[in-house]
This record gives C-alpha cells, structure tokens and sequence, in this order.
C-alpha cells in the first residue's frame, strides 16, 4: 500500500513536469511566433521605407529630368525634338537612379487649329530606379509636361536689336516683300492695261509698259492717261481705281516715254543701282518642313494635275496646309485652299469661285491661335515656276505669291453678274470669322431682303483711298450682318458699297514677286484706231458743248465710264461704258510680313546677348503620374 501510495506520487509528479514542460514549449513556441512575426514586420516594414526611398528617388530623378528637358529646349545646342534625354543621376551600393526624357507632338483639342497643336509639346520624363545587383528590380515614375512655344516676334519698325524667333528670309527678301510687285528682269519688267491696278510700292529692273495694248493712236492714249493722273490723284496720292497707287523704283534709268506716261499720271518714281537679289525657290524643299528650327517634320499633301470642286485645309499631319505637285496644276471652279500651293511647274488660275490664302494663324472663330500671333510672319499662298491667269477666272489669292518667271494673264471685261441689280451703301465694320470668311456688320438698319441668300453679290469695304471686294455667302438680316469670303478686320466703321458680283477678276491680297509680269487688257477695250478716234472727238465735242453753256466739263476717263456715250454698241458697254473698276487688283496689306519658305521661327542666338539665347515656352500643365 505504501509503495502504491508513492507510485502515484510519482506518476503524479512527472505528469506535473510533463504539463510544465508544455507549457514552457507552449510559451516558447509562442514567444518565437510572435518574434519571428515582429522580425518579419521589421523587415516588412523595412522594405515598405526602402520601397518609399527609392520611389522617391525615381520621382526626384523624373522631377529633374522634366528641369532637364525645360532647360534643354530654351537651349541653342537644343538639337530638336527628335533628340531625347538620358542621365544618370546617383549611384550607390544599393542600386542607381536616372532618367529619360523623350518629346512627342500633340494632337489638336477641340476647336484648335493644327497649327497651334503643333507648336505644343509634350514632354515625359521616366525616373527610374534600377537595383545594384541584376535581379532586374526596378521602379519608375513619370513626370508628364505640356508646353507651347512663344515666339518672340520684333513688330516691323521697332529696334532690329531686340530678341527674336522670326526665322531669317533668304538673300532680299525682306527688302523684295515691301514692293506689291516686284520684277527682277526682262527688258519690259511690267505690263499693264486698262483694268488693273496695283496698290503699293513697285520695283522694277527695266522698262514699265503702261496701256498700249489698246490699238489707239498716241494721242488717245495721252489724253487717257492726262485724264487719269488729274481726276485719281489728289494731295495724298493716288486713289481707287488709279492703275498705280504707289511710287516706282527703277532699277534701270527709265525711257523718255515711261518718264512721259508717269508724269501724265502724276506717279513719283526713282532710280537706284542697287538691285535686289531675289532668292530662288527650291521646290523640293516643299516636300516636308518645320514650322520651327527643331521641331517635327511634317509631309506636305501631293495634289492631282487639275485641282476642281475641293476644298483642301490644314490637318494635325500637315498644320500649315501645304500642298505640292511636281509638275504643273490647273485651278478649276469651285476651289479653296488654306494653305500654300506648290508647284515646281505652272499653276494656271482658270476657275471661278476660286479662294487661295495661306495660314492666317487664327482659330476656327477668327481668333488669334496665341496672344501676339496676328503680328507672326506668313508663308506665301501660291508658291509656282510661274503663274498664269484666265481671262474669264473669278479668283482671290491672299498671301505672297512668289514666283521664278512670274506672274501673267490678260483681264477680264469689267462685267457683273446677271443677277437683280441691287446698290447699298453705308459704313460697316468687320472681323474674320475663322479662315476664309469674315463678317461684315453695317453700322445702322439697313434692308438685305433684296440680296436673298447673298449669292452672286459682293461688299466693297474701303481702306483709306482704296478697298477690296469680298463676296457674300451668307446673309443675317436680324443682326444686319453678312459673311464673306476673305479676311477683312476693320474695328472702326468704314465705307462700304453692295453690288453684284463681278464676273471675272483676279484680287491678289500679298506681294508678287519674280522675273517679269504681264497683264494684258481687257477684250472690251479692243477697238480699232477710227473707233478711238471717233470717241475721243465726240468726248471734246460734249466738253465743247457743257463750256459754252457754262457748265462743269467731264475728264475723258469719267466720259468713258458712262454707258450713255456707248449707245448702241454691244451689250457689256450698254452697261456701264468703258470704266476703269480692276479686274486685276494687287494689295501689299499692311503691317503683314511674309516667310519665303518654312520654317518660320528659329531660336535667338546672339553671342552678345547669350541670356536670350533660345526659345521661350509656356508651361501649361505638369503632371506627376503615381
């Protein structure tokens, strides 16, 4: 019994130990659980920091490559958009941070112009982290800019020392582009007949032959010529529709007779050795261009042989509009071009309802794509080996036009369509609607029922002594408001004038520049030497007769003008007789300056003011992607 008694003391006791050495293992495994739990948070939590860090570095190495990319392309060493970035910014045992920085264009947003999607950029900068030992590891973040070029553009007339991105004109053509026409060759550099006018300033090489195309005697055609310099020439010059509205720059001494004929028509001229070299277009060069130094090639649009019934407009693809063909085009009816055509051959001008105009640098309402930009300079509208004109085409070309042989035709009769003859007059203001049109605002009430739709009528819109014509399109009658065909911007209120449209004419709206330029007369100033004569004796037998009754007499080129002194003859001239109204009328607009070719800017760089040196952008937008 006692030892029975001591067994189960001992049992006992061990089972005691046995509960006690659990529960130490117990505790110990648990202890361990918890250890190993709060070392694999440490480590946890460890990695989460280094995680952090070096997404920190990768962002900072982004950050500093978007600062990279900004300065880079302010830069004069900037090599272009083409070119990307790529540096390392540390290194150390535990891995290596850096970045890359590559530029892409933009697409255009909603209402843009492509040409103002094309002078942004963005600009993505990737930081990346890359682990030392090559397991692969590696984390990135991104920086993402949108910038805008702004150009620096030295208005015309302030100091040629200031800051600009205005890309240089080759050889003269800065001086060439202030002529409205300009012909650097060709023993008669110029011919005009009655029917055309030029306004502005004109150099010419040689010789002017002026309204001899007409087969009348001398005497006719001086006393035209009297009658013109005396009746369309007052204190401030020439005005509408006097043939030459601007002085002459020979480069040779003129003629005895081309002397005689400008006297007759009171146009000053001079005579200067030097002769500006006029650059030579390189056609190929059309092919692909920029519209800035370093920025993204774009492709010009290949054109078929015969151009009708298309309407051809900038795309994201070929933001200035510009449109080649090697080889000759002919313009049919039914064409508008924003833009620049290009041909290395002959661009016949032939249609009706023609509308060339080259890239204004306006948006879709008719506002300036940027602040400033109405003051950037324009490429040409029509860039040819040479252009020629149909006598029957119905056409406006606004922009240079520039040529290697230059620019010839013959003039159409000065005739309206045969619509319902209605005449408003008033004063009205106007601004470009979004490129080709504009809207005409008359300044008081006035009744547009009688025009319908405005099809087939034109506004004449004056400017100082002359003006333009601007077909109608549409018609507003509540708002008194018309739209029309062309650019027209004019704040205050000017004089303006509704009539049919004409049936043929040629409106140049830029300088015309090449070799030599001939625009022959119209058919209806065709008369033989007996029917010149027999005009001008009944004109002095009127002027007689209005003397010796005391009464004012009328100037030859007024008497021609009346259809009542053509009745009888054929139907135009029961119309309106023979006026002087241009179906060839060339403008140098104002304050417009002209590119010879792309691209149109390029960086500053002067090495006395190297702080300018450069580009100038805006950041619109910078955005950190997680």
């Amino acid at each position: 019994m006692f030892m029975n008694r001591n067994r189960k003391r001992r049992s006992m006791a061990s089972r005691r130990r046995g509960l006690s050495l659990m529960v130490v293992m117990v505790t110990i495994s648990a202890s361990l659980v918890v250890t190993m739990s709060f070392v694999q948070t440490q480590t946890t939590l460890m990695q989460l920091d280094a995680n952090a860090d070096r997404r920190g570095r990768a962002l900072e190495a982004a950050r500093a490559g978007a600062a990279a990319a900004l300065r880079h392309i302010t830069s004069t060493d900037w090599p272009g958009s083409a070119a990307g970035l790529e540096r390392t910014v540390t290194t150390d045992r535990d891995g290596r941070t850096s970045y890359t920085v590559t530029f892409s264009p933009v697409e255009p947003s909603q209402g843009e112009s492509p040409a103002a999607a094309a002078l942004s950029l963005a600009i993505r900068s990737t930081g990346r982290w890359e682990a030392e030992l090559s397991d692969g590891t590696q984390i990135e973040r991104e920086v993402e800019l949108l910038v805008r070029l702004a150009p620096r553009i030295t208005r015309e007339g302030t100091n040629g020392s200031e800051p600009t991105d205005e890309a240089a004109n080759p050889g003269d053509y800065d001086e060439i582009q202030q002529y409205a026409m300009f012909a650097e060759r060709g023993r008669t550099s110029l011919v005009l007949d009655p029917c055309d006018r030029i306004d502005g300033p004109v150099w010419l090489r040689e010789r002017l032959q002026l309204y001899r195309d007409p087969a009348w005697r001398d005497s006719v055609r001086d006393t035209l010529l009297d009658s013109i310099g005396s009746r369309y020439v007052s204190g401030g010059g020439a005005v509408h529709p006097h043939p030459l509205a601007g002085p002459i720059t020979f480069g040779s001494w003129p003629n005895s007779d081309t002397r005689a004929d400008l006297s007759r028509l009171k146009v000053p001229w001079t005579r200067t050795t030097r002769v500006p070299a006029l650059p030579q277009p390189s056609f190929s060069t059309w092919q692909t261009y920029r519209l800035y130094e370093g920025g993204y090639e774009y492709r010009a649009q290949q054109v078929s042989r015969v151009l009708k019934r298309v309407t051809l407009r900038a795309t994201v693809d070929n933001p200035l509009g510009i449109f080649y063909r090697s080889g000759d085009i002919r313009v049919d009816d039914d064409v508008v071009i924003e833009g620049t055509l290009v041909s290395s051959g002959e661009i016949e001008l032939d249609g009706e309802d023609v509308h060339l105009a080259a890239c204004d640098w306006r948006d879709s309402t008719g506002e300036s794509i940027f602040a400033g930009a109405e003051s950037w300079p324009r490429l040409p509208a029509i860039v040819a080996d040479e252009v020629t004109a149909d006598r029957s085409l119905r056409a406006t070309v606004e922009g240079a036009i520039v040529t290697r042989q230059g620019l010839s035709g013959a003039g159409g009769d000065y005739e309206l369509l045969r619509v319902p003859h209605v005449e408003l007059n008033g004063t009205a203001t106007s601004r470009p609607a979004g490129q080709p049109y504009s809207v005409v605002r008359f300044a008081s009430s006035v009744d547009l029922s009688p025009i319908g739709s405005g099809a087939g009528y034109a506004i004449w819109l004056a400017d100082g002594p002359t003006g333009s014509w601007h077909p109608i399109v549409a018609v507003n009658r509540e708002a008194r408001e018309l739209t029309v065909l062309g650019e027209s911007n004019h704040e205050q209120s000017v004089a303006c004038r509704l009539l049919p449209l004409r049936e043929s004419y040629l409106d140049i709206r830029g300088p015309v520049c090449g070799r030599q330029h001939e625009i022959n007369r119209p058919d209806c100033w065709v008369l033989n030497r007996s029917k010149w004569d027999e005009r001008r004796e009944e004109w002095q037998q009127d002027n007689a007769w209005l003397e010796a009754n005391r009464r004012p007499t009328i100037a030859f080129v007024d008497w021609l003008a009346d259809a009542r002194n053509f009745v009888g003859w054929r139907d135009p001239l029961d119309d309106h007789g023979l006026t002087l109204e241009p179906t060839f009328h060339v403008q140098r607009p104002a304050n417009v300056r002209y590119r010879f070719s792309p691209p149109v800017f390029a960086a500053f760089d002067d090495d006395d003011r190297p702080a300018d040196g450069g580009y100038r952008w805006e950041v619109l937008s910078w955005r950190e992607l997680p």
